[in-house]
């Protein structure tokens, strides 16, 4: 049995998708690149995408530690945290990546989903909008802000951007789905229960995204 593993071997087998193996010797790939975040990164996003969000929090942790000023690195902190629920301080982190990298764009559009789980809706479309500026045709983005828009009872807004959705990809079923939705309701509906339970729903859909 091998006794280290080097950056090179570990970003092979990562591109190999041979988790597996990397998660079996996890111990011996930190002790080998302790000091490389880089290194670290993808130890991380390992356990992340195999569903040990906790161990992956905890790398992405050290690799902060070794390297702070890299807005990437606050980012992976924060999508781990809000994977966890910690949204308040999914929130802090990625506002330190935002204060590093005003336009990174994945970091604004997971810093309006935290804001979403805790219900500050106006606040997310107001990211969420950053967020579309920079990428325009980004039809995750767009996604998240029509559900923010559904769940602020904005839905002329909502249907727009999910018509947009559509026309740029006729088989987002997710698009279709919430737009038939929006339609249910009538001008005149008042029904706040009805309001509350589409709310409560779509926040829901929006964490599934994560």
């Amino acid at each position: 049995m091998k006794k280290t593993f080097n950056h090179a071997e570990l970003y092979t087998l990562f591109q190999n998708h041979d988790f597996g193996t990397i998660i079996k010797q996890a111990g011996l790939f930190k002790k080998a690149n302790k000091s490389n975040p880089d290194a670290l990164t993808i130890l991380g996003v390992v356990f992340a995408q195999t569903g040990s969000t906790k161990t992956a929090l905890q790398i992405f942790q050290q690799v902060l530690k070794l390297d702070a000023s890299n807005p990437k690195f606050w980012n992976n902190v924060a999508n781990a945290q809000r994977t966890l629920t910690f949204f308040y301080d999914a929130i802090q982190s990625y506002e330190s990546a935002i204060a590093i990298n005003p336009d990174y764009t994945e970091a604004l559009n997971g810093y309006a989903g935290s804001l979403m789980d805790i219900g500050q809706v106006p606040k997310a479309i107001e990211i969420y909008n950053k967020a579309i500026t920079h990428e325009p045709n980004n039809l995750e983005i767009k996604f998240n802000l029509a559900l923010a828009h559904i769940a602020n009872g904005d839905f002329g807004e909502a249907k727009d951007l999910l018509n947009q959705i559509i026309i740029s990809d006729p088989k987002h079923a997710d698009a279709y789905h919430q737009l038939s939705r929006i339609h249910r309701f009538k001008k005149d509906d008042t029904d706040i229960e009805k309001m509350k339970a589409v709310v409560t729903d779509v926040q829901a859909t929006v964490r599934q995204k994560v």
